[in-house]
């Protein structure tokens, strides 16, 4: 896990945008492009072989926080229309 620049700027008038230029734009290309086929983002973690019945339930139910988070930021950042 680590930070990445799309972790650090939450507006378009963020102080870091500017100081981020290139790099900020690529880490949002790569959360989009991490955008699964059903529009949804799923956690790029696992609890490893513990309790699977209740990750799969869990890991939907942390997709929907990340979706509605990722959506979100996209929005604010401009990387996406509003509808």
């Amino acid at each position: 896990y680590v930070l990445k620049p799309f972790d650090t700027v939450s507006a378009p008038d963020s102080p870091l945008v500017h100081f981020l230029g290139d790099s900020l734009h690529a880490s949002i290309g790569w959360e989009i492009a991490r955008q699964s086929d059903d529009g949804g983002w799923y956690p790029h973690w696992t609890w490893g072989d513990a309790y699977p019945a209740t990750w799969k339930v869990e890991r939907v139910e942390i997709a929907v926080e990340l979706t509605l988070r990722m959506l979100g930021k996209l929005r604010a950042l401009g990387a996406i229309e509003s509808t």
